[in-house]
């Protein structure tokens, strides 16, 4: 196996999860609760100081042992854009319903993808279609689940405003 040296990248207080390499491998989107509150930071990959990229208010259900996980989970990046797609429960009525978001590199606001819900998500190439779930299951414990209510794969077209469930 070949391999290089492992090091330590960040060493805030709290937690740092959900890590996502840029699709030129050169920054580090992630999830942490550096200032009390669960944020999308940006980091080099190399190392250095994380920026952060979200401002969003604190939720009743936003600890990693809740069953829910916590706000503001990185999802992926954009292929050909310099953003971060992200899960959050910010502007929901539900704590059972996130939405998927995505912020540019520079932190400006967040804007919602076209679709009502949302958890794993990934994009096509040339970033003109999204897979993705409605329901998001990270921190269930049902997630092998394989009956009735077990999660579909959604594709959404962005050129023609289209979701549609996924069949083999």
């Amino acid at each position: 196996m070949e391999g290089g040296v492992a090091r330590r990248m960040t060493s805030g207080p709290g937690y740092a999860i959900f890590p996502r390499f840029s699709p030129d491998g050169t920054q580090i989107a992630f999830t942490a609760q550096y200032d009390g509150n669960t944020e999308v930071y940006l980091m080099p990959a190399e190392g250095g100081a994380p920026k952060r990229l979200t401002y969003t208010a604190t939720l009743g259900r936003d600890d990693l042992s809740d069953r829910m996980g916590p706000n503001n989970l990185v999802m992926a990046w954009k292929n050909n854009a310099p953003e971060i797609v992200f899960r959050s429960r910010m502007r929901s009525f539900n704590d059972f319903v996130g939405q998927l978001y995505s912020v540019a590199t520079t932190g400006d606001l967040p804007k919602q993808l076209p679709v009502p819900s949302g958890g794993f998500m990934s994009f096509s190439p040339d970033d003109s279609k999204m897979a993705y779930n409605r329901i998001f299951r990270e921190f269930r414990t049902w997630k092998q689940y394989r009956g009735g209510m077990a999660d579909d794969i959604w594709i959404f077209d962005f050129k023609t405003g289209r979701p549609g469930k996924y069949h083999e």
